[in-house]
């Protein structure tokens, strides 16, 4: 403030262009501090933005950062959140809403290929390892007829009385030549018997794997239909209910054990389920049997009262009357007949 009261005639020259000094080019003080107040704020405000100050008919709201890092002027409100994209060298405009859209649809569909090429990776290693052991069964398969074939009968050995000088077929030369033919034979025979026979294991234990495997599958096809199977307290008392009623009727103890498809299993349950129900109805109707009937609502009439009370009816007519037809007559008698 003192230095506006120093520098009072340069102010006068600033008054002079505000129209705020008067004719004489006087000013007071509290129009020169105004003065300098408003000078002071327009330096700020130009100092805080660079050498260069904003235009006035540019609001902050209307300013917005580029990319680039400069300032940009809003887009209109028809071109409010687009965004420019080019596809097949077309450039095309679309909204957030849209690329948000489109994105999910891209994701979901990955999705899906993925778990599509999944699928088809584990089909394609199922038919391969389906097409092996397709193949191992055809050479095994190969290998069993040629050793069939080419087996033949066990060779048969000389015959020893070749070596006795008192047997008529004394000739121990022919034997020992015989004999190293039969061992030779021997040799081969026994190598494809070994080989033949571990085909037949080979099979054997193909035919066990197949079993088990369709065994466990109509477990797990019975657990499905028949959930009780799967709790184990409730099992022994079903498989007993279940050994009992098929013994009942006639079957042994192997026989049970051979029953595996759960379509069988399934049956029993049902006969045996069947078997209670009809029980429970013998046994509900036995009881209904030993129940005394139960009387009307009403007074218990007594033996004979229905008699008295028709022949009390018929005189009664008959008194109304004065006599006794006929017809009442007769009824008063066959009244006490019946």
């Amino acid at each position: 403030m003192a230095d506006a009261v120093e520098d009072i005639d340069n102010v006068s020259e600033i008054s002079d262009e505000n129209s705020v000094a008067t004719s004489e080019n006087a000013i007071n003080l509290d129009d020169a501090a105004d003065l300098l107040g408003d000078d002071e704020q327009a330096a700020d405000g130009t100092a805080a933005d660079g050498d260069d100050p904003l235009d006035a008919d540019v609001a902050e709201d209307d300013l917005i950062l580029g990319e680039d890092g400069e300032t940009e002027a809003e887009p209109d409100d028809g071109e409010e959140g687009l965004v420019e994209l080019t596809i097949d060298g077309e450039t095309q405009r679309i909204t957030l809403d849209e690329l948000k859209q489109g994105y999910s649809r891209q994701q979901d569909y990955t999705r899906k290929t993925q778990d599509l090429a999944r699928q088809q990776e584990a089909l394609r290693t199922e038919y391969e390892q389906a097409a092996r052991e397709v193949d191992n069964h055809r050479q095994q398969a190969q290998a069993y007829v040629q050793l069939v074939s080419e087996l033949g009968p066990q060779p048969t050995p000389p015959d020893p009385s070749m070596l006795d000088r008192a047997s008529a077929t004394y000739d121990p030369e022919t034997y020992r030549t015989l004999k190293s033919r039969y061992d030779a034979a021997s040799v081969a025979w026994n190598e494809k018997a070994t080989k033949l026979d571990q085909v037949n294991r080979w099979y054997q234990e193909q035919q066990a794997q197949t079993f088990r495997a369709w065994e466990a599958d109509q477990q797990a096809k019975l657990r499905e239909a028949w959930p009780e199977v799967g709790d184990r307290e409730k099992l022994p008392q079903i498989e007993n209910r279940y050994a009992e009623f098929l013994s009942e009727r006639g079957f042994t103890i192997d026989e049970i054990a051979m029953i595996k498809d759960h379509r069988l299993q399934l049956l029993v349950r049902d006969a045996m389920r069947y078997g209670i129900l009809q029980a429970n109805k013998s046994a509900a109707k036995a009881k209904v049997r030993g129940v005394p009937r139960v009387q009307a609502p009403g007074t218990k009439s007594e033996p004979g009262s229905d008699i008295a009370e028709r022949r009390a009816a018929i005189l009664e007519r008959a008194g109304k009357r004065g006599a006794m037809s006929i017809d009442d007559a007769a009824a008063f008698l066959n009244t006490g007949a019946e």
